[in-house]
This record gives structure tokens, sequence and C-alpha cells, in this order.
């Protein structure tokens, strides 16, 4: 998948298929000329979703049941798509929930939940879908949606930044073990984007918040060439950068 029209014909599964950001992403994929099967917990409105699809990429798309906390149902998931596919060149996971940190703070049974659908349940998907890459012999590519959140712990979401730093780390491991197999592996970490999941959490004015669209066609750019960390928007490499860098006994008592 060296260039944009080599997304053509190239099968890929795209897990949390009715997240806004991986339905923006799916559009984006159709477009293009991907073959694509959609795995989510509501299978009524994956099926919409991929009628959808086939109305505008004029190519059949398959959906089946993803259920994230049932970690044993995965591999059965990936071997569907891989069967509605007719193999599988890629594998988007793009599910995950940002929490409330006071009710974790809290209730840590509900701060593990927020733990496990953001960096457990990925990573068991990752783990499976990596490996059937790997058994198929013929490269491909594994994109995640980490987060801006997961690059330093703050006091407003740590519960929802550690999960995406753990995913973080997973990722770059994954990714040097899978680079002898010619297996690509893309983190994506986004900063706000205006979805249900950040609706009325987002930054004065929404500016610093992103569109679904924008955020789906940098991922697309970034899947063509290959990059292994996309920041989306691009400014927030910058944004971030400046945060990690402020030492701790300065941002312990900074009110972010």
């Amino acid at each position: 998948m060296s260039t944009l029209q080599g997304l053509r014909g190239r099968r890929i599964c795209l897990v949390g298929s009715t997240s806004g950001i991986a339905r923006a992403l799916a559009r984006q994929l159709a477009s293009r000329g991907a073959i694509l099967h959609l795995g989510a917990r509501d299978l009524e409105e994956a099926g919409r979703d991929a009628r959808d699809l086939e109305l505008r990429g004029g190519l059949p798309v398959g959906f089946s049941r993803f259920e994230a906390l049932d970690l044993a149902s995965h591999p059965v998931f990936l071997e569907e798509a891989r069967r509605q596919l007719g193999g599988l060149d890629c594998v988007v996971v793009a599910f995950g929930i940002l929490g409330d940190q006071e009710r974790a703070r809290r209730d840590f049974a509900y701060a593990r939940h927020v733990m496990e659908m953001n960096y457990l349940a990925p990573a068991s998907i990752l783990s499976h879908a990596g490996a059937m890459l790997e058994d198929q012999g013929t490269g491909g590519m594994l994109v995640a949606l980490g987060s801006v959140a997961g690059d330093r712990g703050r006091p407003s979401n740590y519960t929802y930044g550690s999960a995406k730093a753990g995913l973080h780390a997973y990722l770059q491991g994954l990714r040097g073990r899978l680079a002898p197999a010619g297996i690509r592996v893309l983190t994506v970490k986004p900063g706000p984007v205006d979805t249900p999941m950040t609706f009325g959490m987002g930054f004065p004015g929404g500016r610093l918040t992103a569109r679904p669209e924008a955020v789906a066609r940098d991922i697309v750019r970034a899947m063509d060439r290959g990059n292994e960390v996309l920041y989306t928007p691009c400014h927030w490499s910058l944004i971030m950068g400046v945060l990690k860098a402020i030492p701790e006994s300065i941002f312990k008592r900074m009110k972010i």
C-alpha cells in the first residue's frame, strides 16, 4: 500500500466501525476502492453503514458483530472477516471510550472498564490480527487509534490517558516484532475530535477540536505514506512536545 491508488482492492477490516472517526475513515477508504468489512456491537447500525458505503464505493461491504470485551470471540470475528473478504490486508482498530474521570476516581470497577475498553480489548484484537497477517505471509498493516491523552498523565483524564499510553507502548513493541514480516503498524494520536464521544468536552469555541473527516484524511494519507506515528491534526505534535518537556514539579500544579 505504497500509494493512495494502492488502496484499491485492499481488504480492510474496520473494528469499531460505528465511531465517528471510523465512519469518516470508512467513507474515505471506500471512495478509494478499498474492500471493507465492518465490525461493531450494533449489528443493525453496521448494516446501515455497509449499505451506505456500497452505494458510495460501488463495492460490496461485509459486516459482523464485534464484542470488544468478549476477548475469546476476537479470533472468531477476524476469521469471519477474512472469510467474507477473501483474505485480509489491513485491520483498523477504532473503538474505545473516553469515560468519566470523576466517576473513575471514586469507582475503580468503572475505571477498570475504561482501561479494558481502551487498552486490553484493543491489544487483544491487535495481537490476533498481527498473528493472522504473519501466518498469511503477505505483509499488511495494522492501524490503531490512540490519543494525545496518552502522551502525559493529566488530572482531568488520567484513567483514559493511562490506557492509551499502554496502547501506544504495546503498538511500539508490536511494530518492532512484526517489521521482519513486512507488516506495518500505525499509531494514530488524535487530539479532541468533534464526535458524540467528546460532545460538550471540547476546548473553548472548539478552536482545537477537529472534524472527523479531516482526521480520516490524515489517517489515509499516513497509511499511504507508511508512517509509524500520526498526530492529527499535525499541530498536536508540537503541543504535546511542549507538554512533555514541562518538569513534573511544575506540571503537577497545572490545571489541565
